[in-house]
């Protein structure tokens, strides 16, 4: 009910498309990034932590508010690196929404093929996710109007 593209994808894609839209104001923020990666990523830690301790294993919370506050800053991070090509990054992107878009099919699809459990499906699903991920970004760049 609550993973889905409104209230799990969409506030990660107007963070992106934001820091995309001031990245001059950024910029100006560039030595602060590192730190507040490492406190964000703390935060993280904390919050699981906590999660682990309320639910314990029974229950899996696999949304996280500090994810608010950590993936923007590994954006930036990224973003302000003065190494990166801009063709990876195009294709990082472009590999990433291709997983975003096709996993719920590939879990489906491993869940009716195969019996294992959750954990051992998980990892099978982001295999298979991430090959047809790189075939569409290859195709793509072909038919270009996959992603």
């Amino acid at each position: 009910m609550y993973r889905n593209f409104l209230f799990f994808g969409l506030p990660f894609f107007i963070l992106g498309n934001v820091l995309a839209e001031y990245e001059v104001f950024f910029r100006k923020i560039k030595p602060l990034v590192l730190p507040m990666l490492i406190v964000s990523f703390i935060i993280m830690l904390i919050e699981t932590y906590f999660n682990y301790k309320l639910y314990g294993d029974v229950v899996g919370v696999d949304i996280l508010l500090s994810l608010l506050i950590l993936c923007p800053f590994i954006f930036l991070f990224v973003l302000m690196g003065n190494s990166i090509n801009t063709e990876v990054f195009l294709n990082l992107a472009q590999l990433s929404s291709a997983i975003y878009f096709i996993h719920q099919f590939v879990l489906i699809v491993v869940r009716k093929t195969f019996i294992f459990d959750e954990s051992m499906i998980s990892l099978i699903a982001i295999f298979i996710s991430a090959v047809v991920g790189v075939i569409i970004v290859k195709v793509n760049k072909i038919v270009k109007i996959l992603i």
